[in-house]
């Protein structure tokens, strides 16, 4: 029952206190989500349901702080994630097969412009009216066309005076967004909103520069080398953690273990993800086994190099046809 009630803070002006009461509250909510043991798609939908209602409620009729939403986004990442030490968290909400809803800064750019929307649809305010509001409205710090400037701003989407254009950072534009389906609305916010987040990814992690154009997140999910076995969580979580960049070799270990970089399995040479995962001599067998015949250099002529260190496909990249069917059909042993 604790979770069944969302502190009301709706008003013309700011309130403070009832707003640091209800980011108290949804900061508990998380907690609890993190102890929950359940598999990640399983908790995402209890996360979004609880932690993200209570921290986002009524998020389309207010401005959520900068502030505040970065608390609330590192409490949604512990829940889902549990252990987000090294985990990049824009591979944990854009890259992964879980709802958009369980991430609150997906919702902070989503739910004002779908309010907005609402009000079109149910003939209450004129869309002309709301781009009027909304061009004129860049001193608002609370209500519902702050909420979608700050939205705009967050997702990086432009648009041209009067709002009825926008223009993407993923590169596509929008005419007249207020007179478009919820799905379609909703769809371009989020593309555009992921493109910045794999922008910000690139910038602090150049490792994974190769994803700034975004992540085919149907064929990652189906290499060979990336599928656990059935009802195998624990396998699951473990290749998560390796795609989100929670890997620890020793050449990163070094830095707390004495200075020590040599492969703890072979010690032929310093350890390295590429050398943890396709050189190791330890390994050799398990690679076999999962792999079901294919080779290393046979996956790097087809794969970018950082596809076989991530297990991320980067969005565009090109396969010759014929190979493309045998590795995306290939069974994992």
């Amino acid at each position: 029952f604790l979770d069944l009630g969302v502190v009301q803070a709706a008003s013309n002006q700011g309130q403070p206190a009832l707003l640091r009461k209800r980011l108290q509250g949804a900061l508990e909510r998380f907690a609890r989500c993190e102890a929950l043991p359940l598999p990640l798609t399983q908790r995402a939908l209890v996360v979004a349901a609880s932690g993200v209602g209570a921290g986002l409620y009524g998020a389309g009729q207010h401005h959520v702080p900068e502030a505040e939403l970065r608390k609330l986004r590192a409490a949604n990442l512990r829940a889902m994630w549990r252990t987000p030490f090294r985990a990049a968290p824009e591979l944990v909400f854009c890259g992964f097969q879980v709802p958009w809803r369980a991430d609150c800064r997906a919702v902070a750019v989503v739910a004002p412009w779908w309010f907005l929307r609402g009000l079109v649809a149910r003939e209450q305010w004129d869309a002309a009216t709301l781009y009027t509001l909304l061009d004129r409205g860049g001193r608002e710090t609370v209500g519902p066309i702050a909420a979608a400037l700050a939205a705009l701003r967050r997702a990086g989407i432009d648009w041209q005076v009067g709002g009825r254009r926008w223009h993407g950072a993923h590169g596509d534009t929008l005419q007249d967004p207020l007179g478009e389906p919820r799905g379609r609305l909703r769809s371009f916010i989020l593309r555009s909103h992921h493109a910045v987040q794999m922008a910000q990814l690139a910038k602090r992690r150049p490792e994974y520069g190769f994803l700034r154009a975004g992540i085919d997140r149907w064929a990652s999910g189906r290499l060979p080398m990336l599928r656990p076995r059935a009802g195998r969580e624990c396998e699951a979580a473990a290749l998560r953690a390796v795609m989100c960049g929670a890997a620890i070799p020793e050449v990163v270990a070094r830095k707390w273990n004495g200075g020590v970089g040599t492969c703890p399995f072979c010690k032929l040479t310093d350890e390295t993800l590429w050398h943890r995962f396709w050189e190791c001599p330890r390994w050799e067998r398990v690679r076999e086994r999962a792999l079901a015949g294919w080779g290393v250099q046979a996956l790097r002529a087809i794969l970018p190099v950082q596809t076989l260190t991530t297990g991320w496909l980067p969005r565009g990249h090109q396969m010759p046809r014929q190979a493309a069917g045998q590795i995306l059909t290939t069974s994992a042993g």
